[in-house]
Parts: C-alpha cells; sequence; structure tokens
C-alpha cells in the first residue's frame, strides 16, 4: 500500500511538472521585451504642457479656437536592457511579451460654441529596429500612421490619410500639420476654414 501511494505521489508531481513545462514553452514564460524611444522621438512628446491652452486663428471666419491640453503619457523604460523579467507592464499569459514604448497628448478643442473631447496624438514604437509611428484623432477624424524617420521634424496630415470620415454630424477636418517642437500648427476644417495657431497667448481668453 505504501508503493502504491508513493507511486501515486510521484505520478501527481510528474503530471504538475509536465503542465509547468508545457505552459512555459506555449507561453514562453514570464519575460518582458520593451522597445524604448530615442531622444529624437521623445522630443515629439515635449510640444505641450499639461493643462496649457493653445489659441487658433481663422482669418476667413475671423474667429478663434482654443485647444486645451488635458493628459500627457509617456512610457518608454529607462533601462538599457531589452529583455526585461519584470512583468509588471505587460500581459504576457493573455497579450505577449513585447511592450511597446508608447506616448498620448490628448487634448479638447473649443471650436465656436462647441467643447470637442477625444483628441489625441499617439506615438508608438514596434520594435527597436523600426522608428516610431505617429497617430492622430481629431474632431471625430481618424488619421493613418505616419513614421517619425531622424530628421523628420514635420507631418501633415491630408484628406489622403484619413482612415474614416467623420459622421455627419460631426466636423470634418481636411489637413493637419504638427511639428516637433511646436506641436499642432495648423488644421483646416471642411477644405476652407484655415485655423492657425496664434504666435502669441491671446489676450481674448
Amino acid at each position: 500500500m505504501y508503493r502504491l501511494y508513493k507511486f501515486v505521489g510521484v505520478a501527481f508531481w510528474a503530471v504538475i511538472l509536465s503542465l509547468i513545462i508545457c505552459f512555459f514553452v506555449v507561453t514562453g514564460g514570464p519575460y518582458c521585451i520593451k522597445t524604448q524611444f530615442d531622444d529624437h522621438e521623445l522630443e515629439w512628446t515635449k510640444a505641450f504642457a499639461m493643462n496649457e491652452t493653445i489659441c487658433y486663428y481663422c482669418e476667413q471666419l475671423e474667429r478663434y479656437d482654443t485647444i486645451v491640453v488635458t493628459e500627457k503619457k509617456v512610457f518608454s523604460p529607462e533601462d538599457s536592457w531589452v529583455i526585461d523579467f519584470d512583468c509588471s507592464e505587460c500581459n504576457w499569459i493573455e497579450v505577449g511579451h513585447t511592450v511597446h514604448a508608447h506616448a498620448g497628448i490628448e487634448f479638447i478643442v473649443n471650436n465656436d460654441t462647441n467643447n470637442y473631447h477625444s483628441n489625441i496624438l499617439f506615438i508608438r514604437k514596434e520594435n527597436e529596429g523600426k522608428c516610431a509611428t505617429v497617430w492622430i484623432y481629431m474632431l471625430g477624424n481618424s488619421f493613418s500612421e505616419k513614421s517619425i524617420d531622424k530628421g523628420v521634424n514635420r507631418l501633415e496630415w491630408t484628406e489622403d490619410d484619413l482612415e474614416n470620415e467623420a459622421y455627419p454630424c460631426q466636423i470634418r477636418v481636411t489637413s493637419i500639420i504638427w511639428d516637433k517642437n511646436e506641436g499642432l500648427l495648423e488644421y483646416v476644417i471642411n477644405g476652407s476654414e484655415r485655423y492657425v495657431k496664434c504666435p502669441k497667448k491671446c489676450l481674448k481668453f
């Protein structure tokens, strides 16, 4: 009887060990590969300060818009190791082992008498071998990703870059220019209403 109990105990732990091995083979184990922004890519996150209000003027309509930065987030590991066994930043079981460096600048657009929330410039780095990409969503318009290679200090999105048209009740943005150092320089609504960043703080606000 003792030998039977001993055999069952050994078999039980053998099964448990096998399951653990299978789990690590399938999932790859608890490690994270973290991508990092380089200095050039990080510069794209510094244009605006938190809670900053920026003024834009449309000469055609003689009207001002304001943009208020409501949130800024930057994630880029400072350690130099690409592979990190600190898995607090990634759900390696369900999602995968790679944590991408990412950053976001969220802002409200005050256009005429309406406030439009959920606008964001999003930066993401897929892997260390490629440059980060920038994607923007503004006034219900989603624009395609653009790469910020070294030497690229300004991006322009046009109608050709629209990923989805705005709903009929939303404003149609047809052009956006974003500068690495100055942030949002200008945007065009409905193909003709051009809003340009004011060079100084607008006394009107």
